[in-house]
């Protein structure tokens, strides 16, 4: 092997080398947003606009990580199934204050 191919291959394994590491770092980068896609969190676009915008600061990275790594159950979701759990379409509703004998 003469001098010129063994450059030439080690530039090509720098190259090879800076892609890979470009791409896992934006994959770390972009953690929370891709968790909070693949777990259909309901707030997602929020988080990646988070994520996208101040990701960059460990502190921001953290909160959006957190975010979708949340419960994905809305309070309203929850509200409305535990009216819907307790709702009986054949439960005899009476309007006057006396029990029917």
């Amino acid at each position: 092997m003469n001098d010129s191919s063994g450059n030439a291959l080690m530039a090509i394994l720098g190259i090879f080398f800076w892609l890979v590491l470009i791409v896992l770092s934006g994959l770390l980068y972009f953690l929370p947003s891709i968790v909070a896609f693949i777990r259909k969190q309901p707030n997602r676009l929020s988080i990646f606009v988070l994520n996208f915008l101040l990701g960059w600061s460990v502190i921001a990275w953290i909160i959006s990580l957190m975010m979708a790594l949340g419960d994905n159950n809305s309070r309203q979701g929850v509200q409305n199934t535990f009216y819907l759990s307790n709702f009986s379409p054949t439960r005899n509703i009476t309007t006057n204050s006396n029990p029917p004998t």
